[in-house]
């Protein structure tokens, strides 16, 4: 066990941007129950490019241990896509799993496992130890640190591990952090590391270091350039001024509110005020109301009852007038009405007009008749014209005896015709049928057994013939024409299948049934199966000739051959079918047309007959329309004579109805003169009634004893007292008096709850009587004395009204300064929120435009580079809402002659890779603060041609040694050798063989250019590791 605390110099615990590592650079590793890793040190040397490969039990690098050891160091430097943020789940697939490695355990705590960093300070003075603790239970990943070199050291690699619990709670806990704030504790703002790693132990997202960098959008490519610069911490301390200027402006807000209600309160208190002061002065403008009330009432019944004598008189001298006048018209309606000669004159000419109406109706009729038969006539005449156009003067018999013979004619074309398509259909189902190898007897078998998953084939379909070899073997297979073929193994099967369908032979074949044929014998290919079946044929069945014939020697019977089209083959037997198709498709097309000039000569001939009918029709039809034409004519002469005739009578019948009408007018204008002056009378008897009732009704004398001494007369009153341009009746300062009291009660019944009993009385008068008031002409005492709770409660409200407005105001203006006061911080927080969004987008701006001109320069610097840029948009929270949002475009020039081209474009995998590469590299170069800082690479160089692949590497060499950036790549066997040529150091693992448990000892090549961390770490690094001289 080694833990040396650091003797040369005091701790320095770095700061909040650079964390408890401080400045500090990764030295050694070693891992406990880490994959197949052993407990042996690994050193590093920092500021270079560490080129990591090594050999699997395959032969090559793959499976030697290289990626979990990398993916040990990110997890140690706390790289962003652990997730630590989170809880670090996905860290525990680094654990050894015994399962998984094929053999049981050897150790105790898989459980958990550590990876272990040493970390120092350039010259080897200051020295640190980071233990990460990595569990298969929450919490899965925990961080303790100490100063010095606080490490395991044995011999062996069990001793080391059993060191690795005691070590571990050796540190304090309170110098250590849970998954979430592991960063933040050791690296501070700034990532420490930044790693893409193909590996199924962590999410594999789009990285920039990684050849899915054409997945990451323009902000997520920002994103991760500030974070690689150190400008994060920017956007989070505008995040935490933001959030101070939005608490700011909240606590504004609510006292704003607090204001704004508080004056809703107070408004009602104040406006109760206001309402009962106003109460008050319209109380007295009430009773000066009520004075002019009696004043005007007085003079208006003083005028009123003039009015009423003078319509009493005039009443009833107009009644006088109106009996006179009814009397004259009463005798002139009484002569009109004796006087009947005019309606016997007008009933005489009424019946003699409609007796020529009815006359004339039916002549009228009688020539529509004639017209519409003439019409008729006419329109057959044209027709029949029309018809004979094509007469040749042929008979009528001659034409009927060639329409019979031309109908027979098209009658036999139809029939054929439709035998002819019979045939048509015939022959293509059976086309159909030979193309499918399902015709006849065979077909239905086949499709049968296929049916119920038995595959077979017919024998005459599958063997094949030359034509020389057709007389000979056509007769030996004739007799198989309705045999199947099918296998062996569903013979059984298929017979019992078959039972239905009589007549039908099954060959049992030794193998599967295929389609495709072989050459067999000379002149005859099947397929292969058909061999055995074939062979037993040519052996039973002897060939002779002339003609030619099969012979079963056994049975002695013979089978004839020479058939004149192919018997077996598919293809012959297809052609066959398509020539009868074809043959009966040419039959079907000539009954077609043979049909259609039958039809046409129908045609033709009817139309002959047609026209020879019309011609003999023609003659008749004209000698009726020359005498429906005399008809016509002395019909339509004798309407002519009785229309003059009726309208002689329609004048007289006119004059007649005239003269009554203007009789009946005359009597009728009479009748209703009179009735309307008995009705005149009756209103003016009304009239007069009313008119004495009014003279009584006028009330002078009430008016005269309520109007209250000391005032004078009432016309001077109102004239002294009536403002300029306010009516002067009493009706109006009556309605303005009850007015005012509701009025005053309105202002005020927001205190009905502390009113008195008759006041609260008075509030239900007007609900009840519609009136607060006395009725009109009441004396100005009942005035006073219905008004009197109201007066009395508001003179009691005059002193603590005063008090209360004045306390209102004051708390009023003491709020308003508190305002003032608040408004004023917040404006001031504001503007230096964006003072410092400028400053952000100053220094980020800044920052991008260096990593432009640095990733510019570097793909200059490589052979085919021509010129790269960055197209930087920064959106503020004032532009998005809510967050930072800086979009980083990539761009670079694929021709010394063309634009720019985004990073979004399709290209080639190597150079995605490379560009990536250059844009991250551009980012340390940057950053003058970004010595100490780790960049993990798995398969470097893949997919890279030989030159970009060189310069990759040297440019990682230089931006490691000129930036202090420590660069970790694996390299697969392509890219080793060229690596060796530029890196700093080797590491080399070395996993032999499946049957292994662990790996063997991790070696390293290299030289450290501080001797202090060489010294430092030494002893450590050679324990358990035997050095041979």
């Amino acid at each position: 066990m080694t833990s040396t605390p650091s003797h040369t110099a005091p701790p320095t615990d770095g700061d909040n941007r650079t964390g408890r590592v401080g400045h500090r650079r990764l030295t050694a590793v070693q891992t406990f129950d880490i994959g197949r890793l052993t407990t042996h040190p690994v050193p590093l040397v920092p500021s270079s490019f560490i080129a990591v490969s090594g050999e699997g039990p395959k032969g090559d690098s793959n499976g030697s241990g290289k990626t979990t050891f990398l993916s040990a160091v990110s997890l140690l430097l706390a790289d962003p896509q652990w997730k630590l943020d989170r809880d670090g789940r996905h860290a525990r697939g680094l654990l050894f799993n015994p399962e998984a490695a094929g053999t049981g355990a050897t150790r105790s705590g898989f459980g958990r496992g550590y990876v272990v960093g040493v970390f120092d300070a350039p010259g080897g003075s200051d020295p640190m130890t980071v233990w990460v603790r990595v569990a298969d239970q929450p919490p899965y990943v925990q961080m303790r640190w100490t100063h010095g070199v606080h490490v395991a050291r044995a011999h062996t690699d069990q001793e080391r591990a059993d060191q690795a619990d005691e070590l571990w709670n050796g540190i304090p806990a309170k110098q250590g952090s849970g998954a979430n704030r592991m960063g933040t504790v050791l690296y501070g703002m700034a990532p420490r590391c930044l790693a893409y790693l193909d590996t199924s132990v962590r999410p594999l997202v789009p990285s920039l270091l990684s050849q899915q960098m054409t997945a990451m959008a323009p902000d997520a490519i920002g994103d991760a350039l500030l974070a690689l610069t150190g400008q994060s911490g920017l956007l989070t301390r505008e995040v935490d001024r933001r959030s101070e200027y939005e608490t700011a402006a909240e606590q504004l807000r609510q006292a704003e509110t607090d204001d704004r209600r508080l004056r809703i309160e107070e408004e009602a208190h104040l406006e109760a005020v206001r309402r009962r002061e106003e109460a008050r002065s319209i109380l007295l403008d009430a009773e000066g109301a009520w004075k002019l009330h009696l004043a005007c009432g007085l003079v208006e019944k003083r005028k009123e009852h003039r009015r009423a004598e003078r319509r009493l008189k005039e009443a009833q001298d107009a009644l006088r007038e109106a009996e006179r006048q009814a009397d004259r018209t009463r005798r002139r309606l009484q002569e009109l009405q004796g006087d009947t000669s005019l309606a016997a004159r007008a009933d005489g000419a009424a019946r003699e007009r409609e007796a020529l109406r009815e006359k004339l109706t039916i002549l009228d009729q009688d020539v529509g008749r004639l017209r519409q038969e003439l019409e008729q006539l006419t329109k057959r005449r044209r027709d029949l014209l029309d018809a004979t156009r094509h007469h040749d003067g042929a008979s009528l018999q001659q034409c009927r005896t060639d329409v019979a013979r031309a109908e027979e004619h098209h009658n036999t074309a139809l029939v054929r015709h439709h035998e002819a398509c019979a045939v048509l259909t015939d022959a293509s189902r059976v086309l159909e049928l030979v193309r499918a190898g399902h015709d006849g007897r065979t077909g239905e078998a086949i499709r049968y057994l296929g049916e119920h998953g038995v595959t077979a084939r017919g024998v005459l379909d599958s063997v094949v013939l030359e034509e020389w070899s057709r007389p000979e073997w056509e007769a030996h297979l004739w007799r198989f024409r309705d045999s199947v073929a099918v296998h062996e193994a569903d013979a059984e099967s298929a017979i019992d299948m078959l039972r239905d369908l009589p007549g039908v032979s099954v060959v049992s074949l030794p193998g599967p049934v295929s389609t495709t044929p072989a050459p067999l014998f000379g002149g005859l290919s099947a397929p292969e199966c058909f061999r055995p079946f074939l062979t037993a044929v040519r052996s039973r069945y002897g060939h002779e000739t002339d003609p030619d014939r099969s012979r079963d020697g056994g049975l002695d019977e013979w089978v004839i051959g020479g058939f004149s089209e192919p018997l077996t083959g598919r293809e012959s037997r297809v052609a066959t079918a398509l020539a009868i198709f074809e043959a009966a498709e040419q039959r079907e097309q000539d009954s077609r047309e043979a049909r259609s000039v039958a039809s046409h000569a129908l045609r033709r001939h009817g139309e002959r007959v047609r026209a020879a009918e019309a011609a003999e029709v023609l003659g008749r039809c004209q000698a009726e329309r020359r005498e429906a034409e005399g008809r016509l004519s002395e019909a339509a002469a004798q309407v002519q004579r009785m229309r003059r005739e009726w309208t002689r009578t329609d004048l007289r019948h006119t004059q007649a109805q005239a003269d009554l009408h203007a009789h009946e007018l005359t009597t009728a204008s009479l009748d209703k003169d009179l009735r309307f002056q008995d009705q005149e009378i009756r209103r003016l008897r009304s009239e007069r009634h009313k008119a004495d009732a009014a003279l009584h009704h006028v009330g002078l004398r009430a008016w005269e004893s309520a109007w209250p001494d000391g005032l004078g007369t009432a016309e001077d009153y109102v004239d002294r007292t009536c403002p300029r341009g306010e009516p002067r009746t009493s009706d109006h300062w009556w309605t303005r008096a009850d007015h005012q009291i509701v009025t005053a009660l309105a202002e005020i019944r927001g205190d009905r709850h502390t009113a008195s009993q008759p006041l609260v009385e008075l509030f239900q008068v007007p609900k009840e009587k519609n009136q607060v008031v006395p009725d009109h002409g009441s004396a100005l005492l009942a005035f006073t004395e219905a008004i009197r709770p109201l007066f009395e409660f508001l003179e009691e409200c005059r002193e603590r009204d005063d008090l209360t407005k004045d306390s209102i105001i004051r708390d009023q203006r003491e709020r308003e300064a508190r305002l003032v006061t608040s408004r004023k911080e917040v404006d001031e927080q504001q503007g230096r929120l964006e003072q410092m969004r400028a400053m952000i987008v100053e220094s980020v701006e800044m920052a991008l435009d260096s990593i432009s001109t640095e990733f510019d320069r570097l793909d200059r610097d490589r052979d085919g580079g021509y010129g790269a840029r960055l197209d930087v948009d920064i959106q503020d929270p004032s532009v998005t809402g809510s967050v930072w949002k800086v979009n980083a475009t990539p761009k670079w020039l694929r021709s010394p002659q063309g634009t720019y081209v985004s990073y979004q474009e399709v290209a080639n995998g190597a150079q995605v890779k490379v560009f990536a590469i250059h844009l991250v590299l551009a980012a340390l170069l940057h950053d003058s603060g970004s010595s100490g800082r780790v960049l993990i690479l798995d398969e470097l160089g893949n997919s890279l041609g030989d030159e970009n692949r060189k310069h990759v590497l040297r440019s990682l060499q230089d931006v490691a040694v000129r930036r202090g950036v420590t660069i970790l790549g694996t390299c697969q066997d392509s890219v080793i050798h060229d690596a060796v040529r530029h890196c700093g150091q080797v590491v080399w693992f070395n996993h032999a063989s499946d049957s292994e448990v662990y790996n063997r000892p991790t070696r390293t090549w290299g030289s450290d250019p501080s001797g202090g961390h060489v010294e430092r770490v030494a002893a450590w690094l050679r324990a358990g590791r035997p050095v041979s001289g």
